[in-house]
């Protein structure tokens, strides 16, 4: 067996040889392969969230514009009011995240 020393901490912890040192270097390997996994899974599904809510919200223009073009004037004002309302409401966190993002 070999003693290492952990560097500026004084510490001293023996590694196994032999089987035993590749049932933990084997585990050990496996363990950093899963974590490795489980990072590219986790940024796979955030790209496809993010790809959806993109998605879904084109949808929702488009189909907001095609009721926007059909529509009379009065239905137009109403549209633009509406539009109105939310950008208003939704304002006051679209800022605090837009702050946030530029400290």
């Amino acid at each position: 067996m070999q003693n290492f020393t952990m560097p500026a901490q004084g510490h001293t912890f023996t590694l196994p040889t032999g089987k035993a040192f590749m049932v933990l270097a084997t585990v050990l390997i496996a363990g950093v392969l899963a974590c490795v996994a489980f990072i590219a899974a986790a940024l796979i599904a955030v790209a496809y969230l993010l790809n959806l809510a993109v998605s879904a919200l084109v949808e929702l223009v488009a189909h907001m514009a095609a009721v926007y073009s059909g529509a009379d004037s009065l239905t137009k004002v109403i549209i633009w009011l509406v539009v109105l309302f939310l950008l208003l409401k939704v304002w006051p966190c679209m800022r605090r995240a837009i702050v946030a993002a530029w400290k």
